[in-house]
């Protein structure tokens, strides 16, 4: 594919210094929405849009964080078109779920503690005695 907005937006990750990992990512999310509609990504709407990413939400089942990165990808996509021909596409990042943090129980804190302390004193005594027995 030569499109001007796909060299541009390109050279412009290549500029703004993203991971060539991420750089990738998101030329290849343009790349699928255009061979989704088999047309330039540029000609599309907004509505059209945001079927494609409905049907990646339910009909391929991505995870919204996979989502999340394809949004930013398009938006940043879109963001050189508006730039260059006034257009403006909104794209909404999905809401992910909150993870809490592992607590530990009491008795987890306090085994952490003692195995700390027991490899302290048995570190400490390995110490001594090295030093000991390779100083004479």
């Amino acid at each position: 594919m030569t499109n001007i907005y796909i060299e541009e937006m390109r050279d412009t990750l290549a500029l703004k210094n993203y991971a060539s990992g991420t750089q990738a990512l998101y030329i290849k999310a343009v790349e699928k929405l255009e061979a989704y509609y088999q047309r330039p990504p540029e000609q599309l709407t907004e509505k059209e849009v945001h079927t494609y990413l409905l049907y990646l939400l339910k009909d391929r089942q991505l995870a919204p964080n996979t989502c999340n990165v394809i949004v930013h990808a398009l938006s940043f996509f879109y963001s050189l078109i508006e730039k260059n021909q006034g257009s403006v596409i909104k794209l909404p990042c999905q809401r992910t779920a909150k993870k809490l943090p592992d607590v530990l129980s009491q008795e987890e804190v306090q085994h952490i503690i003692n195995v700390h302390n027991k490899f302290e004193t048995s570190h400490n005594d390995y110490c001594y005695l090295w030093r000991r027995f390779t100083t004479q």
